[in-house]
């Protein structure tokens, strides 16, 4: 019987030179997700067997999953070095420097380890359908975007001409189409058949979340299921932890179930307040699964789908009568198998219902009550360069579409602005950086003058930035969400882009709820003038942070949003309606 991994520590610290059993630890809280300790174990592995190609593959992966980049690929290097044919290392690697943003070496590794393993379908999916974390120029959007169509297709029709292959739920957990959606494109159609994609997995491996479910006869509380990736400190939980915190539990009765393998206050909180709270972030999807069906739900909400590649599987099973999905990752799931898409109506264009497989629900306002962020604290860390307009982007550079780059470098040469961004990647930063020196070059101007990228602060800090800013430029086509929250809370002046989608539009909403419209520019010309003529007009931008004071609690104590949520759920839920 394999040992626990309280005990693989006992028995480490007992016989330190075991390195049986430092590599079985390592494995051990790897599975459980407790990366920090695989870490320590594969270390204490590689100090007793430094031949061990193993504890070097152990170390690569979990320093991956703790975003250590540089680290991973140091120790898959090595793991591959002393195992040339290890298709896994290689893969490993692959995916760890297509996490970190080197598209082009992962190809590479992604084709290398389907040349050594051939027969792994997984990584098959893998060289398929992998596709730019950070884009390089609009070219290689198109070119992704076609390149994923193809091997989408690819990928069902090795799933359907493979129906019992045994690793085929593991590597739908590896793949999503996460980043795609930053693209300036329209990815419905690949949305819907990823979803397809899913569902003939499901189908083939687990038949028994394929079926109907007959709604629950019973009188008396209706039992919601809730459905997480990020129950922490999160913006899915600023967002919609309200949710479940405020239901009535007098008409309902909620469910959670938790897939944070990170739990910290904000879990507490949620467990706190609802008994049934399951936290499962180190159970395998099917487990989840069964644990939710289990549960006999008249109705399950996801409140983010295709972050966490068990969200996707999830979603594409059936796992009560009625399931819904909230916009915590803010496109359509491509389910057949999710009945709703809960939105909020000031963030929808009219034709927004086209742009979901799901029944599009427009819930008011934001459709949530997202949580307001902690007082601004000392934002003179972050040093004006005399008296030029100081401006801040403050989303993650891997949404910022190059078709933003000329818009910033215009901005800058009118008004001789002084722009931030803030990356703690000092590769993803370089990347970023050699690509917007091109529309400098175009508009005449230098880099070094005009820009500066800069790490991540504490949050409070970060807010003191944004405070001391004398406007914050949103990122076009997938627009900010909590960090507009942020944003407007503090009354800086945001300018933004509308766009065609809902995730282009979020913060549109916000500046319409607030009675700001003329902080929404209708095209790239007038984002640019908007731009322009709020630097060099001090008075504008005051009145504009009274304005954007004076309603913001509109944003986060919407009273129409819990009583119109209730309203939907009691319906769907409702025994005589699915009888």
């Amino acid at each position: 019987m394999p040992l626990s991994s309280d005990a693989l520590q006992r028995t480490l610290g007992v016989s330190p030179e075991s390195a049986d059993a430092a590599l079985d630890l390592a494995r051990a809280n790897l599975n459980s997700m407790h990366y920090g300790r695989s870490v320590a174990a594969a270390l204490a592995a590689i100090k007793f067997r430094p031949e061990s190609a193993e504890a070097w593959l152990l170390l690569g992966v979990a320093s991956r999953y703790l975003k250590a980049y540089d680290k991973a690929e140091a120790a898959l290097l090595h793991a591959i070095e002393l195992a040339p044919a290890s298709a896994e290392a290689v893969k490993e690697l692959a995916m760890a420097r297509y996490e970190r943003g080197d598209h082009e070496l992962a190809a590479v590794g992604f084709h290398r380890a389907k040349i050594l393993a051939p027969l792994d379908l997984g990584i098959a999916w893998l060289d398929a359908l992998a596709h730019p974390k950070f884009l390089a120029d609009s070219a290689q959007a198109d070119a992704a975007v076609s390149r994923f169509e193809h091997g989408l297709e690819q990928a069902i029709a090795l799933a359907e001409a493979n129906p019992h292959w045994d690793k085929a739920l593991q590597a739908a957990v590896w793949i999503k189409p996460f980043h795609l959606h930053y693209y300036a494109r329209d990815t419905e159609r690949l949305s819907f058949r990823f979803g397809d994609l899913l569902e003939t997995i499901v189908d083939s491996h687990t038949a028994q979340f394929s079926a109907p479910i007959a709604t629950r006869q019973a009188a008396g509380r209706r039992r919601i299921g809730f459905v997480c990736s990020a129950l922490r400190t999160h913006t899915v939980a600023r967002y919609f932890a309200e949710w479940l915190l405020r239901l009535d539990q007098s008409r309902f009765e909620p469910q959670v179930w938790n897939l944070s393998a990170t739990l910290d206050a904000v879990s507490a909180e949620i467990r706190a307040a609802i008994t049934a709270t399951h936290e499962v972030g180190n159970l395998d999807v099917v487990d989840i699964a069964q644990s939710i069906r289990d549960a006999q739900l008249d109705a399950l909400v996801h409140l983010d789908v295709g972050m966490d590649g068990r969200t996707g599987l999830l979603a594409a099973m059936r796992l009560a009568p009625v399931q819904c999905v909230a916009y915590g990752h803010p496109v359509t799931t491509g389910s057949t198998r999710i009945d709703y898409f809960l939105s909020g109506d000031a963030m929808e264009p009219a034709d927004a219902d086209a742009h979901y497989r799901e029944r599009l629900v427009r819930l008011p306002g934001l459709g949530a009550l997202p949580r307001r962020p902690p007082a601004a604290g000392d934002g003179s860390w972050l040093a004006r360069d005399g008296d030029r307009p100081l401006m801040l982007c403050v989303q993650n550079l891997i949404k910022i579409v190059p078709e933003f780059d000329a818009l910033a470098a215009r901005i800058a040469a009118r008004s001789n602005a002084t722009i931030v961004f803030f990356e703690n990647q000092p590769a993803m930063a370089a990347r970023f950086r050699a690509r917007l020196e091109k529309s400098c070059a175009a508009q005449g101007i230098d880099f070094d003058r005009h820009f500066r990228i800069v790490p991540r602060r504490a949050y409070a800090e970060y807010l003191g930035a944004v405070a001391a800013a004398d406007l914050v430029l949103d990122s076009i086509h997938f627009s900010g969400g909590s960090t507009s929250l942020d944003v407007l809370s503090l009354g800086t002046p945001l300018v933004t882009l509308e766009g065609k989608r809902m995730r282009g539009r979020q913060t549109a909403g916000m500046l319409r709820m607030l009675g700001v419209e003329e902080l929404i520019a209708a095209d790239a010309d007038a984002y640019v003038e908007l731009a322009v003529g709020l630097a060099a007009d001090r008075a504008r931008r005051d009145d504009l942070r009274r304005r954007l004071l004076a309603k913001q609690d509109l944003l986060f104590s919407d009273a129409r949003v819990m009583p119109a949520l209730e309203a939907f759920l009691a319906d769907v839920a409702a025994p005589q309606r699915n009888a």
